[in-house]
């Protein structure tokens, strides 16, 4: 039994996804301020997508045994047997739309999470693996991009600043997942996998990666901006996002787009994660010290964008 749940966990990966769903953060603290949520039982909210989160992984788990080494891959490993990979993914689904029926009331947020959950599917496998194709980082990102949608529209509240970080996020996680292509992209073109990087050439995929940074930077100092978030922390962050943005572009030219996620290649994503985290720790009005202690607990963990 324990061997079981020990291999489920490593199949489901980074449980409980506290660096995905720090994302929420921000959209917690408007949802706050403007009225719509009161109380800390709101937290059970970010549930639904615990679950089908896990199941996705397990998914991708499942669909990647054939390919992945032995030491990546519990499956190929030995540690769990597919049929009970199979079956805890399930059982996370089945959690995961329990937990959302109870806890939300909006029909198409309930639509929106079913959708979730078949982009989930879908880039892992069901005859269709959207991770090897073209269309890979866009799937990837709308994942991201939806979770903090769902919450929005259970509450039916959308204001500027909340439409500017929705439209920011979904430009950072397209171009954390075009920079995943780009690491990846000797490995792949050896094994005719034809990720976007592949597709578009690794030159020109970085260029797109820059460029998206830049907007959804700029776009994030705005929202801040139109927040009320004090002068002094956008002016700062927006100094940081050019130094950091400007130091990849020049390690990416520097190396002909060649990259590894070393720390100038990541820099840009690690500032942005801070950023959201005292934007909304700002938005609550926390005291000082308490947002340096929540950043600093968000970095005890071993580094992960999202």
């Amino acid at each position: 039994m324990i061997k079981t749940l020990e291999g489920l966990y490593r199949a489901a990966r980074m449980f409980p996804y506290l660096n995905n769903l720090i994302m929420v953060f921000p959209f917690y603290a408007i949802l706050a301020v403007n009225g719509h949520i009161d109380s800390a039982y709101s937290l059970l909210l970010v549930l639904p997508f615990i679950g089908a989160i896990s199941a996705g992984f397990m998914y991708n788990t499942i669909c990647d045994a054939p390919y992945d080494p032995k030491h990546k891959n519990p499956i190929t490993r030995g540690d769990i047997s597919e049929k009970t990979t199979r079956l805890g993914m399930i059982f996370s689904i089945l959690i995961s739309l329990l937990f959302f029926v109870i806890f939300y009331q909006s029909y198409l947020a309930f639509v929106l999470f079913l959708a979730y959950i078949f982009l989930w599917l879908t880039y892992s496998g069901f005859k269709v693996r959207f991770k090897e194709t073209f269309l890979g980082p866009f799937i990837a990102s709308s994942m991201g991009f939806l979770i903090p949608l769902i919450l929005l529209v259970n509450f039916d509240y959308f204001n500027y600043p909340s439409n500017l970080l929705l439209v920011s996020y979904f430009m950072i996680y397209l171009a954390h997942e075009i920079k995943h292509t780009v690491v990846d992209y000797d490995e792949d073109k050896v094994n005719n996998v034809r990720t976007f990087a592949v597709i578009v050439g690794r030159g020109f995929s970085s260029i797109i990666e820059y460029l998206l940074l830049i907007m959804a930077s700029a776009l994030l100092i705005i929202s801040s901006y139109s927040i009320g978030n004090s002068a002094t922390f956008n002016v700062i962050f927006a100094a940081l996002f050019l130094i950091s943005i400007v130091s990849t572009i020049l390690y990416g030219f520097k190396n002909k787009f060649v990259v590894n996620e070393y720390l100038f290649n990541a820099l840009p994503y690690m500032l942005i994660k801070i950023f959201i985290i005292v934007y909304a720790s700002l938005v609550f009005n926390l005291p000082a010290l308490l947002v340096l202690f929540i950043v600093w607990i968000s970095l005890l963990d071993k580094y992960r964008t999202w």
